[in-house]
């Protein structure tokens, strides 16, 4: 408050300080004035005001000649927050103006209602009854404000949450052609969205004869959305009987956004629930059955599908030259496929085992097959093949998998490779490269020690499939270059 121009209440006189009080909510509830110009006497029902007090409803604020009355727009329910009260939702109130003989109502206040408008009720209550998803329920939204209240214009934004901005929006005039929000559906926004009220303006000014209807989409944790309407270049006027007709439209396609968008998030978890039961059962089938046994190395395993969402995988097999083979890959990836990498990670093993592949001859095996560009499959990855008679393992890493040896004491070491490392297999590399030997590692497990796997970050390991054949050229000619990793493949 003060007579600088900019103050959101100004009074134009010159004994008054530039800024002279602070209005602002306290944090407790309700609000606080400040004075920020003490060689000025204010005061507060006739008290003089010092530094701050506590501002109730109906406060007098006596300033010189000036009298300012307070009235909060909203009470302070029990147990809730009073709506509108942060600096930001102030500040964006106070500066939408709205032009003099506006109307404004609040979702509480009771309502007039025409026995003509009951049938129009009935009709917008069995259109909206059979509504599922948001683009029809705006189609119908829009039509009905349109053929209901003569208007020319309408414009209607949605959201699914109580804040921030509309995710969904449309303007449509009477002759079919999209608009946008214009200047004085922005200046109402603030009353209407932070507010939650209704504003009439039966006209914008006396040489602009625009008239306009706006209000909130209201579910019950607040607004989300709003409609606006004007009547555009014609002579129409909105008047209260509009308002009052508007407002019991605006509750009814309210309620019925807020079921849509819970019947969407039910469909959602739904769809959500059976990709996740799908991915349990095809994790399962390709879980082993039973692990095999060498009588110098023994191999235990154990799992828990998870319950929102689940792309682990294992597989263990036994070499024709009687060596062990074993297979750890995890994706974090959603929807519909993790069912889809696991399987190949895993028909992917076992064609490697079968042919006795080298494991960074598998895992550039596995990058051509899924790598399309794309990174929203990503897929990290640890193979090794292991001599039971030495110890000796050979392994290649994808990614930042859990992989550990574990010593008879307790003891861990990460065979992941450290960050920088030449050798590091990078899965989702560029195609055109040839295997390298250091692709391979190599360890000794010794007697009673212990390899512990398990998923953990990830790293994109993506290859396409429809360049196999291809592949199939690249793994005779490292097979030439690094000898001989098992039997020719079966054409």
């Amino acid at each position: 408050v003060g007579s600088q121009e900019n103050c959101h209440i100004h009074l134009a006189d010159s004994r008054v300080a530039q800024q002279q009080l602070l209005i602002f909510p306290a944090p407790d509830g309700g609000w606080m004035l400040q004075q920020l110009h003490t060689e000025n006497v204010v005061s507060i029902n006739g008290m003089t005001v010092s530094d701050r007090a506590r501002l109730k409803t109906g406060d007098e604020i006596e300033i010189y000649d000036y009298l300012i009355r307070a009235f909060p727009e909203h009470e302070v329910k029990s147990g809730g927050v009073e709506i509108g009260t942060s600096v930001k939702q102030l500040t964006r109130f106070a500066q939408a103006q709205l032009p003099s003989g506006a109307i404004i109502k609040k979702p509480d206040e009771s309502l007039t209602l025409q026995s003509e408008h009951l049938h129009g009720v009935g009709q917008i209550n069995l259109t909206l009854s059979q509504i599922i998803n948001i683009e029809a329920l705006m189609n119908v939204a829009l039509k009905t404000q349109l053929d209901l209240f003569g208007a020319q214009r309408v414009w209607m934004g949605v959201r699914r949450v109580n804040y921030g901005a509309m995710e969904y929006t449309e303007g449509r005039q009477l002759t079919g052609q999209t608009f946008d929000l214009p200047d004085i559906g922005k200046t109402v926004q603030p009353r209407v969205l932070d507010r939650g009220q209704f504003v009439l303006l039966p006209r914008l000014s006396a040489k602009d004869h625009l008239s306009v209807l706006a209000g909130p989409l209201a579910g019950p944790d607040g607004t989300l959305g709003m409609i606006y309407l004007d009547s555009g270049e014609s002579e129409h006027v909105f008047d209260e009987e509009d308002l009052d007709y508007f407002i019991l439209t605006m509750h009814l396609f309210g309620v019925q956004l807020d079921a849509v968008f819970k019947h969407i998030a039910r469909d959602r978890a739904a769809m959500i629930d059976g990709e996740v039961s799908v991915a349990h059962e095809i994790q399962a089938r390709l879980t082993p059955r039973k692990l095999p046994q060498w009588e110098t190395l023994q191999f235990g395993a154990f799992r828990e599908p998870g319950r929102e969402h689940t792309g682990d995988v294992y597989d263990l097999v036994r070499l024709s030259n009687g060596m062990a083979a074993v297979m750890v890959a995890h994706t974090p990836a959603s929807g519909a496929m993790p069912s889809m990498l696991i399987s190949q990670v895993q028909a992917g093993f076992r064609s490697a085992a079968m042919h006795m592949d080298a494991p960074h001859i598998f895992m550039r095996c596995m990058n051509w097959l899924l790598y399309d560009g794309d990174k929203d499959h990503p897929l990290e990855c640890f193979v090794g093949i292991i001599d039971p008679n030495t110890g000796e393992m050979r392994y290649a890493i994808a990614g930042t998998p859990g992989v550990y040896i574990i010593g008879q004491r307790g003891d861990e070491r990460s065979l992941r490779p450290k960050r920088g490392d030449a050798g590091r297999f990078h899965a989702g590399c560029d195609h055109r490269q040839e295997p390298r030997r250091r692709d391979v590692r190599r360890r000794t497990l010794r007697q009673h020690s212990m390899r512990r796997l398990r998923p953990a970050r990830q790293q994109h390991a993506q290859g396409a499939a429809d360049r196999f054949a291809e592949f199939h050229r690249r793994r005779l000619a490292a097979e030439r270059r690094h000898g001989p990793t098992g039997p020719s493949p079966i054409a």
